[in-house]
Order: structure tokens, then sequence, then C-alpha cells
């Protein structure tokens, strides 16, 4: 089973960009998340493909998956 973070942004083109943290901590808060987020906003870390800067916190959440071989 495999456990990603997804932090969800709005960006400055009123688009949304998604960063997916692979296997986070398991007692990750939503506050700590968040502060992550804004701390990243507020330094212009990052740009989208397009060159739009991060502008807001939109959503955090975690995606839980697994795989499964199908028998033939």
């Amino acid at each position: 089973m495999t456990t990603n973070l997804i932090l969800s942004f709005k960006t400055s083109d009123g688009k949304t960009c998604n960063l997916n943290i692979k296997q986070p901590r398991p007692d990750v808060t939503r506050a700590e998340a968040v502060a992550v987020m804004e701390d990243i906003i507020d330094k212009d870390v990052f740009q989208t493909a397009s060159g739009a800067s991060l502008t807001g916190v939109l959503n955090v959440f975690t995606v839980v998956s697994s795989k499964s071989e199908l028998l033939v």
C-alpha cells in the first residue's frame, strides 16, 4: 500500500497546482502541511510549467492506493 500527501495550491493564472509527496510521515497534521504550503507561497519557491506562481492554499489530502496483479 502506498500513501501520498497531496498539497493543492491556487495559482496566479486561476488554475490549480498539486504537489505530490510520496510516503509522508504517518502522523503529519493538516496544520503542519498548511504551514509548509504557506511558507512555499511566501517564499515563491515554485512556479508552474506556464510560469504561474502559487498564490493560495486550496486543499490538503492523502491518497492511499494498493496494487494487485490479476491472475490470468
